[in-house]
């Protein structure tokens, strides 16, 4: 119907952020993707933590600036109620909010009035404030009883802890952020509230596809709603017994078999490992994955650290043809204790090889 409002959600978008495993670029490719969504829309939401903090890059603010006027250009909305993001150490929201363009900004931890938008005789009003938030102690006024009236909180939402809100009757629908993962609230099958999530993940607990929420209001009511899924990086993480691998080629062709150059991939090793992590499965990896990161926690043999390490002319690479030709002579003796040695060696690779005098004393 061309009388339907349409709606964009989002939050937790977090640019600028440094400390994710997803690149910053990565982080702006899907702010794109957004901003071009939102032009199909009529009011773009953020529910918070549009920025990952304050201080952020003048560069980054400029495209922000610029993406938000183009998508007012084309008739759509900007509204955004911060998050802890943008608020200074004091807990004032950041002036850089000033600076982004947006149509409203609901910077008042009092009161702000609701911004309203009107289309073919049907209006929305949107309420907002910014965090910290107590949903169970907010006291908002609707505005009028006609119109579909949505609160945009950055909050902790309970159906338990805030049934007496609910009820009230305030709100028709939460528009929410600060949880990271989708989530929906329903009461009847009606749908009064949702979490977009992260659209795009911020650690490897946010797996899998990220998303905002479109939906349509008609005759006050939610006419329509679903997922799209925005994210330019999938992280995804495996967890590797290398005990059930006798040799690395049999490894790499598992983990690569579902790969795409989507996927961000966090694989840590595990268990008894009989073979050596070399530079070309890292690179093998990489090549079907946009990225790779792994931890190695497996107790690796002593013939996998002999085979990665023999052929170095280092230190290292002699500490290990020394004890290669000294358990040689033990197995005479039927006395190696292995369990012990490989301990011993994982704790030296990892830990670095400042002290190989003294452990090759303690051998």
């Amino acid at each position: 119907m061309s009388d339907q409002i349409r709606i964009l959600l989002t939050g937790d978008i977090h640019l600028g952020a440094e400390q994710s495993p997803v690149p910053p670029s990565m982080r702006v490719n899907t702010f794109k993707k957004i901003t071009s969504l939102a032009r199909e829309h009529d009011l773009l939401l953020i529910a918070g933590d549009l920025l990952d903090s304050p201080a952020i890059d003048g560069n980054l603010v400029e495209l922000i600036s610029n993406e938000f006027k183009a998508v007012r250009a084309a008739g759509t909305e900007v509204l955004l109620s911060p998050g802890k993001g943008e608020l200074l150490s004091s807990g004032v929201v950041a002036d850089v909010l000033k600076n982004i363009g947006c149509s409203a900004v609901f910077e008042n931890p009092v009161y702000s009035e609701p911004f309203v938008f009107k289309k073919n005789g049907q209006e929305v009003f949107v309420y907002g404030k910014p965090a910290p938030i107590a949903l169970e102690t907010l006291k908002v006024h609707r505005e009028q009883e006609e119109g579909f009236h949505i609160g945009l909180y950055y909050i902790d939402f309970s159906m338990e802890k805030n049934r007496s809100l609910i009820k009230g009757g305030t709100f028709d629908f939460f528009a929410m952020g600060s949880m990271h993962n989708f989530r929906m609230f329903k009461v009847h099958d009606r749908i009064i509230g949702v979490y977009p999530g992260s659209p795009e993940a911020c650690d490897f607990t946010e797996s899998g596809e990220r998303y905002v929420v479109s939906m349509q209001v008609h005759g006050n009511t939610i006419q329509n709603i679903k997922r799209l899924s925005v994210n330019s990086v999938r992280l995804k993480s495996e967890l590797v017994d290398c005990g059930a691998y006798g040799e690395i080629e049999s490894l790499l062709e598992d983990i690569s078999r579902k790969a795409t150059k989507r996927e961000l991939l966090k694989i840590t090793l595990e268990g008894n490992r009989d073979f050596a992590l070399t530079d070309d499965f890292t690179e093998k990896l990489k090549a079907k994955y946009f990225d790779v990161i792994y931890e190695d926690v497996s107790l690796p043999t002593f013939d996998s650290f002999y085979e990665q390490f023999c052929g170095e002319e280092s230190i290292r690479g002699e500490t290990f043809r020394i004890l290669k030709d000294r358990m040689t002579n033990r197995e005479e003796d039927g006395d190696i204790p292995s369990d012990s040695i490989r301990m011993m060696l994982k704790k030296l690779i990892d830990g670095g090889i400042d002290d190989v005098e003294e452990w090759l004393c303690d051998m």
